[in-house]
């Protein structure tokens, strides 16, 4: 299965102990196919360094970009379709 992850389900799913880490752990068994963007890991940059430091963030960010199921996409257009938080609007712009 092929997913995109929202960045405050990444947030919940992060910690070890966390209710949602079948997630992170499905990723890492291969299970499960992340699709990303540059937009979505500099969001993912951005909020995971706002919540804990950099050098988590960018843990992160090496571990996603590592992963032989991660699918990088570069979305050719921007449909505008989410009124109610434009930033959630992405199109592989930043």
């Amino acid at each position: 299965m092929r997913i995109v992850i929202d960045t405050n389900v990444l947030l919940a799913a992060l910690p070890k102990t966390a209710r949602y880490r079948v997630i992170i752990n499905h990723l890492v068994a291969g299970k499960l196919e992340i699709a990303v963007s540059t937009a979505i890991l500099l969001e993912y940059q951005e909020v995971i360094s706002n919540k804990t430091n950099e050098i988590v963030a960018y843990n992160f960010l090496e571990f996603i970009s590592k992963q032989p199921n991660t699918i990088f996409v570069e979305p050719p257009y921007n449909w505008q379709l989410i009124e109610a938080d434009k930033d959630d609007n992405r199109n592989g712009e930043p």
